[in-house]
């Protein structure tokens, strides 16, 4: 049966249509098309998981070449913040090489929702607008309080929402 279902998840991962899995399954393994759906939702299972793994890896590649160029060709503060800026508000594309079975693409790739977080927490930081304040003097750990404008606060609801209708149309 798991054997049946990576194939099947394979099927789908090539684009292979449901109707034509359900003929071709149907007769070579002798079983109905409700077995067939049935083996379907776990191959679904294993080709989102499959899909999930591959996004995480790139995430983390995008993420060390745009450490990389950062630390390669940046000489300045005001160089970092300029493009932690461009970050933070989805402008900056970066260029990744894609292994596909078609052979190697290259794509160019908008940061994502962690990467410009991780850019406006670093620009944050760098402005000063973290203030550590103690809760009570029976406690030493400090507290962290963010302070955001509110023209960032828009910004910021102006790129996410941005960000969302490109992710919707791919």
């Amino acid at each position: 049966m798991s054997l049946r279902i990576r194939e099947l998840a394979d099927k789908l991962e090539e684009g292979l249509p449901r109707e034509e899995m359900m003929r071709e399954f149907t007769g070579k393994w002798s079983v109905s098309e409700r077995t067939i759906a049935r083996y379907m939702i776990f191959a679904n299972d294993i080709l989102s998981h499959r899909l999930n793994e591959r996004e995480a890896v790139l995430d983390v590649m995008r993420s060390e070449a745009l450490a990389e160029d950062i630390e390669n060709t940046l000489r300045s503060t005001l160089e970092l913040e300029a493009r932690l800026c461009a970050i933070a508000e989805g402008n900056l594309e970066t260029e990744r090489t894609v292994h596909t079975r078609q052979g190697v693409v290259k794509v160019m790739q908008k940061p994502t929702y962690s990467e410009i977080l991780r850019a406006i927490d670093r620009l944050l930081k760098m402005r000063g607008c973290y203030s550590i304040k103690t809760k009570n003097l029976l406690s030493p750990q400090p507290m962290i309080k963010l302070v955001i404008s509110e023209e960032l606060n828009e910004k910021l609801k102006l790129i996410a929402a941005k960000n969302m209708t490109e992710n919707d149309k791919k």
